[in-house]
């Protein structure tokens, strides 16, 4: 099994010239629909648009609750563990490539948003569904490519789920590890509060997009002050440490030399780009999905989403600095979320029971919209059967890895999230001409 993944893994990320084509085409795609839409993800901003609502549909929720219900996931533990992860295994370097390549994601998290809302489906009840693999089948069928966009789209969900199931799956890894290694320091607490953690979410997710909607606008932007907080408290005990940190940062994102010892430098740009990926949810179509639910026009609501990836951008950039400014990166024994609560343990008792409750909230958003991912993603592929199974069956799954090592999920969700990525980038390119039309109209 970890044969095959390997194998599959080098395939995805086959190297053009010595880059990977993971990075070239997700820079040619930023590149490309920048120049092609005319910055619209910026100059957008500057121009007065009415907010267009139409009649209220059954699943229709405002545009900042459609946001925030994305958020959730994004906005979540992969953040956070990621920027730590991301300076462990990639180096200090890694902090500057994840800038630059938020800033690139922001025109594809525009693109795929605008198509998703555009081609969003609504059945006879009302009920709106989007994502992805819809507007790769009816957007193919639009370019005279009907069957090859239907092959296309059942390809790209099945990648899809197998991503957003390991991404569930990691999230209560984390927590269920944070709660039994860290907090209660008793290993059996694990699948406990991973039986907790999974009817929680259940109850929600039955829910629907209203209720995951209500719960992600209320606690989201709540989580996100609180971390900031935390992350102030310990940066400003350790200010003495910046310069250092900050020299670091630059040498090693410049310097080949500096970059030997984590594997050269276009393994760490690449990991890199696979943390930031990974983190803001950029290009795997996620944002299609929750936004399409908006009642703001498509352009409108690709516009808010586009500054997604420099959010989690900054979400990252801060915890990275708080595990360098405190050394926990370099305890050889600590990963993931072990690495960041060693970091936030240098604030005081206080701080350290701050973050622990507060990356738990990140967790659990982040398991909920993740769900609600993958149930739409199956409302597609079964068209509309066995919806109340497929949540079920997702929690179930998240429950079961809360036991499994933390090495054994990554590899598989990152095949998943770099699969779905490339079908969907190229996607959106080829679809490019429409977002060109839905800005005309």
């Amino acid at each position: 099994m970890n044969f095959a993944i390997a194998k599959l893994t080098s395939l995805i990320l086959y190297p053009i010239f010595g880059v990977p084509f993971l990075v070239l085409l997700v820079v040619f795609a930023s590149l490309y629909l920048s120049i092609r839409l005319k910055f619209i993800n910026i100059t957008g901003f500057l121009k007065e648009r009415k907010n267009k609502v139409g009649r209220s549909k059954k699943d229709e929720v405002s545009g900042f609750g459609a946001f925030m219900s994305a958020a959730g996931s994004t906005l979540g533990m992969g953040n956070i563990v990621g920027g730590a992860i991301a300076v462990k295994i990639a180096g200090p370097g890694s902090i500057f490539w994840i800038i630059i390549f938020s800033l690139l994601l922001s025109m594809i998290k525009f693109a795929e948003t605008a198509l998703g809302h555009h081609f969003r489906h609504e059945d006879k009840n009302h009920v709106i569904s989007g994502g992805a693999f819809f507007y790769i089948r009816d957007g193919f069928a639009k370019l005279n490519l009907a069957r090859i966009g239907l092959i296309f789209s059942i390809i790209y969900a099945i990648a899809f789920i197998i991503a957003y199931l390991a991404a569930g799956a990691f999230q209560m890894n984390q927590i269920s590890s944070l709660v039994a290694n860290e907090i209660i320091n008793k290993e059996k607490y694990r699948i406990i509060t991973a039986i907790l953690i999974g009817f929680f979410s259940l109850a929600v997710l039955v829910g629907g997009i209203h209720r995951i909607a209500k719960i992600s606008t209320a606690l989201v932007p709540f989580m996100v002050i609180c971390h900031l907080f935390c992350s102030i408290v310990i940066i400003t005990l350790h200010i003495h440490n910046f310069d250092d940190v900050l020299k670091s940062i630059l040498q090693s994102a410049f310097s080949p030399e500096n970059n030997s010892k984590y594997g050269g430098m276009i393994f760490v740009v690449v990991y890199s780009l696979q943390r930031i990926l990974f983190g803001s949810d950029s290009g795997t179509g996620a944002a299609a999905i929750a936004n399409s639910n908006s009642n703001k026009s498509s352009i409108q609501q690709a516009l808010i989403v586009s500054i997604e990836p420099m959010l989690v951008a900054l979400m990252m950039i801060v915890s990275s600095l708080v595990v360098m400014l405190t050394g926990a990166h370099l305890h050889e024994l600590s990963n993931g979320i072990h690495t960041v609560s060693i970091a936030f343990a240098n604030g005081g008792n206080l701080i350290k029971y701050i973050f622990w409750f507060n990356i738990s909230i990140f967790g659990l958003t982040s398991i909920i919209s993740n769900g609600y991912y993958v149930e739409k993603t199956w409302y597609y592929l079964s068209n509309g059967r066995f919806i109340l199974l497929s949540k079920i069956t997702y929690i179930f799954a998240c429950m079961i890895c809360a036991n499994m090592s933390f090495a054994s999920i990554m590899p598989l969700a990152d095949i998943g999230f770099n699969l779905a990525i490339i079908l969907n980038v190229i996607a959106i390119i080829a679809l490019s001409p429409i977002i060109k039309k839905i800005l005309i109209s």
